[in-house]
């Protein structure tokens, strides 16, 4: 037996690799298990043969960044208030990139847009646990990360991949170092260098996920994790919804954030937001200098505040978010 098939005996005990991912193929679906979202976009359009990929322009510039520097042909469109895309018609050789926006579309919102389009990749970055939808000329896109503490990981799912699709494997290790300081030192601690992971990884060309981040995926309890995102979001939708200006599905499968959309924000908001330790970004802030936004897709980018919802919260702390929330915008 060659040196270099020999399995490794003894030593120290490294991370429980044997995992068990929460999607896995089976007859009615084919999966690939990428580094980061944007690339699984990118070989979606690789794989579909179509001419041409439609982005939203209500979303990441990283994503345009993405598919310009891969030479993909591309055009741009405007979301509706409902969220619906503001296109009558899409060539037959197009496709067409709809955003699940915060994770709260429902299944018949899926089934709008599939009665709509025929040629589609579906970012399901922002609803982790939304069904993948098995049709040919589909494509469904997840991002483990925005749901999870790993630094990196995408699943690009489909009924069937028109090619075969290899990759060189991607390593994680020597970003992994802010995730295991924050378990003790916590978030804020390290966040410089959770930035500095975040700008090596962005350069990233398309990789096979790494086996450190398949290992932490596989140590995860995502019923568990599904549960206390739906409840918590429950408990911010119930004590919002008269503050804000989206109309939200109760019937959305787990949602990433809960959107809240203020149509008269009062001054210096934000700043009071982090005087209060809570810390809100702003999503996607070149929408509003860029000249083909529409004035909705502006809005949701000066003044939609997405609030945190995920597994580390109880509902006190919903509760103690609510109360900081509500006094900065009744007082």
């Amino acid at each position: 037996m060659e040196k270099s098939k020999i399995r490794e005996f003894g030593g120290f005990l490294p991370i429980d690799s044997s995992f068990q991912p929460f999607y896995k193929e089976n007859t009615f679906q084919q999966i690939l298990e990428l580094n980061l979202a944007r690339n699984a976009i990118i070989e979606a359009f690789r794989d579909s043969n179509w001419d041409t990929l439609w982005l939203p322009i209500y979303t990441c510039k990283s994503v345009f960044d993405a598919v310009k520097k891969a030479g993909i042909k591309y055009r741009s469109y405007n979301i509706k208030e409902n969220f619906l895309p503001d296109i009558k018609h899409l060539p037959e050789n197009h496709g067409i990139l709809i955003t699940n926006y915060y994770g709260i579309f429902d299944e018949k919102r899926y089934e709008q847009f599939l009665e709509l389009y025929s040629n589609i990749i579906f970012d399901n970055t922002q609803s982790f646990y939304q069904r993948p939808v098995r049709k040919k000329h589909v494509y469904n896109v997840y991002s483990p990360r925005k749901f999870f503490g790993v630094t990196d990981g995408a699943y690009l799912i489909c009924e069937r991949f028109n090619y075969s699709h290899t990759y060189k494997k991607d390593y994680s290790f020597n970003r992994a170092e802010y995730l295991f300081q924050s378990t003790e030192k916590g978030t804020n601690a390290v966040y410089d260098s959770y930035l500095k992971a975040e700008n090596e990884l962005s350069e990233s060309a398309p990789l096979e996920m790494s086996e450190l981040t398949k290992s932490l995926l596989g140590r995860i309890d995502y019923e568990s994790v599904q549960r206390k995102r739906n409840h918590n979001f429950s408990i911010l939708a119930k004590k919002l919804s008269r503050y804000n200006g989206l109309s939200i599905s109760i019937n959305s499968v787990s949602p990433m954030v809960y959107p809240l959309l203020i149509d008269t924000p009062k001054k210096n908001f934000r700043k009071y937001l982090v005087e209060n330790k809570l810390y809100i970004p702003q999503w996607w802030k070149w929408v509003l200098d860029n000249p083909q936004s529409n004035s909705f897709e502006k809005k949701l980018s000066q003044h939609l505040y997405p609030l945190p919802i995920d597994q580390r919260y109880n509902e006190e702390d919903m509760k103690c978010m609510i109360e900081i929330v509500v006094g900065g915008l009744e007082n």
